[in-house]
């Protein structure tokens, strides 16, 4: 019999290099894989036909293999514009030197060449080397491509063929199906009294329907709430809703607006939204959101090199939901009717049970199978004048927890140079500070706030005094002191960009889409990126707007640069 062997011991510092060893390659074929992606985009872009950029781009880039050694002119050179092409990446140690960042480099070099010329680059062989200045722009957007890059690789992502398929996708076709149970609701409804918290105008204007609905609703607006499976799944989220006082039952209500759901971050839930579009043509014209924070207010943040800075975060839970409407604006926030026989069918309950739901009286003489409208208890998420209910109640919290007015991020004012600066959009408060006993007293004071006005907030949510936060859809850093589009997102309009300009042809609306998100997350950060568009503006106005259409060339050129220019991210160190 031969002896067994006793498995050796292996030493739990051998595992953990094994380990550290295993996972550092992994994340460098991760990287080479991201990279290997971006270099076919710009493969692609580069074989784009049709496309005054592209022929600029192989003319200037052609004039490295044909232009001999110079030497700096005597004479002194003013402009920076035009750049001259990298032969190779400057020698930084910050800076990953491979073909991807090179060529990535050079048509972000010759993309702002295109930007400094109005869009109308002209072919110049340089008659000597890049002047200091140059050099020091060329290094700079090196730097940035490089960092690019390495995003890239950290947020992962599909490849970039089909990509633009992603915004032609209608928004209704976005929706998931119903699943009552995903949908995120309150433990309780309508815990906070707006009236308590607006300005007075807005709060006389929110009570009157005589103000707030100059005009009859029109009609029909009678949905009927899905039928069959969805029907039961409907009738789920109404039983959830009743218990938790969301909504009540009527009679009889003005105005009725179907229901869908949303993903949210979170794969495994849902958000309700009530459809509001026909009521919010009949509204009034909501006021402008009070101090309404956005990411163009990043732009105007002051940091110095080497300067702490806190940042936080904190969010309102269900923001919407516990917001209580006011009794006589409940009857225009209107649901598909259901019976007492159906909820008590899909709750299995008996049906006399449910008539305690019915808003103003006991629900005594009631058929159970009368048809009944769930009434929004709470300014609901759909409606037009919700989401500027919602920021005046929120700023109203930062005021009473001793935010001065002038500390407001927000385009209509000029921006705070103090201590702290916060930033205030809906339900998502911000703050930046330079004291951090500051910044301990006013988090304490605001959870306060929000917790005596029924405003729960996301704990699992908050960012408390930390050097890096995301905000808006941004990522905000204080070392380096900079501000970025989500780099998630940047490489979905990347990749999007690529897949439309390689096509060649879009829908009108799924372009705009595409647009949409490019001046939210990246050129309200850099706002001469504006000047690139013109012809594109003319193309997503074209009807029909779900028709695909070829792009003509000048918006080729509009979208190629773009591409070429995927982001140049905000500084915060300016003084």
């Amino acid at each position: 019999m031969v002896p067994t062997r006793s498995p050796r011991h292996v030493s739990s510092s051998k595992l953990r290099r094994d380990f550290a060893r295993g996972w550092s390659n992994q994340r460098r074929l991760v990287a080479r894989t991201a990279e290997a992606s971006v270099e076919s985009a710009l493969d692609a872009l580069l074989s784009v036909q049709n496309c005054e950029f592209v022929q600029y781009y192989s003319a200037w880039h052609g004039s490295l293999a044909s232009a001999e050694p110079k030497k700096p002119k005597v004479q002194r050179q003013r402009d920076i514009f035009p750049l001259p092409p990298l032969g190779e990446l400057p020698l930084d140690a910050h800076i990953c030197h491979s073909t991807t960042c090179l060529k990535l480099t050079n048509l972000c070099l010759a993309a702002l060449n295109a930007l400094a010329s109005d869009m109308r680059p002209k072919i110049t062989i340089g008659d000597s080397a890049p002047t200091a200045a140059q050099k020091s722009v060329q290094v700079h957007v090196a730097g940035r491509c490089n960092r690019l890059l390495l995003q890239f690789a950290a947020a992962g992502g599909s490849p970039w063929r089909g990509s633009f398929q992603h915004f032609e996708e209608t928004p209704s076709s976005k929706h998931p199906r119903m699943q009552a149970d995903a949908v995120d609701l309150p433990a309780k409804a309508a815990t906070c009294d707006p009236l308590e918290l607006l300005p007075a105008e807005l709060a006389s204007a929110v009570v009157s329907t005589e103000k707030l609905f100059p005009n009859p609703v029109p009609t029909p607006c009678r949905p009927c709430g899905g039928q069959d499976a969805d029907r039961d799944e409907y009738i789920k989220l109404v039983l959830r809703q009743l218990e938790c006082g969301k909504t009540v039952l009527r009679r009889d209500c003005q105005a009725v607006g179907d229901v869908f759901c949303v993903q949210k971050a979170s794969p495994s839930k849902q958000r309700e939204v009530w459809n509001g579009s026909l009521v919010s043509q009949a509204a009034a014209p909501p006021p402008k959101p009070y101090k309404l924070a956005n990411p163009g207010c990043f732009v105007d943040l002051c940091f110095q090199d080497g300067e702490e800075v806190f940042m936080s975060k904190r969010d309102i839970h269900t923001c919407f939901d516990v917001l209580k409407a006011p009794e006589n604006l409940q009857q225009w926030f209107g649901r598909p009717p259901v019976s007492l026989q159906e909820l008590s069918r899909v709750g299995k309950v008996p049906w006399r049970t449910l008539q305690k739901y019915v808003a103003g009286s006991s629900g005594q003489g009631l058929s159970r199978f009368a048809l009944l409208y769930p009434t929004s208890t709470v300014w609901p998420m759909g409606f037009s004048w919700s989401s500027c209910v919602a920021q005046a109640c929120t700023v109203a919290c930062c005021v009473e927890a001793g935010v001065n007015n002038s500390d407001f991020l927000t385009l209509d004012s000029a921006p705070p140079y103090g201590q702290e600066a916060c930033g205030v959009a809906t339900d998502d408060t911000f703050f930046f500070h330079k004291d951090r006993r500051l910044g301990q007293e006013r988090l304490r004071r605001l959870d306060a706030v929000l917790d005596s006005r029924g405003l729960p907030k996301n704990s699992a949510k908050d960012v408390t005094l930390q050097t890096s936060m995301t905000a808006l859809g941004c990522e905000l850093t204080s070392q380096p002191p900079a501000v970025e589009p989500s780099a998630s997102k940047l490489r979905l309009l990347f990749t999007g960009l690529v897949d439309a300009c390689v096509t060649g042809r879009a829908t009108p609306a799924g372009l705009g889409r595409l647009l949409g998100l490019a001046q939210w997350f990246c050129l309200l950060l850099t706002r001469p990126m504006y000047s690139i568009f013109d012809d594109v503006y003319s193309f997503v106005q074209r009807e029909p707007a779900c028709r695909v259409q070829a792009f003509p060339a000048k918006v080729i050129s509009e979208l190629v640069v773009t591409a070429c220019l995927p982001r140049v991210p905000a500084k915060a160190h300016r003084l």
